[in-house]
């Protein structure tokens, strides 16, 4: 027998949290991947430089 937990009047509310979490934390890869190859080729031509 099921009965219903008292937890799972949570989970709707914590879904929509967590799905927004989750995109945000994709965009942040993202920018970061991003920076991280601005760091590399500003490294690269610093270093070129020399």
């Amino acid at each position: 027998m099921i009965k219903d937990e008292p937890e799972d009047k949570y989970i709707p509310v914590l879904k929509p949290v967590l799905e927004a979490l989750l995109n945000e934390n994709k965009m942040l890869r993202r920018k970061n991947s991003q920076l991280g190859g601005k760091v590399a080729r500003m490294r690269r031509a610093l270093n070129g430089g020399d």
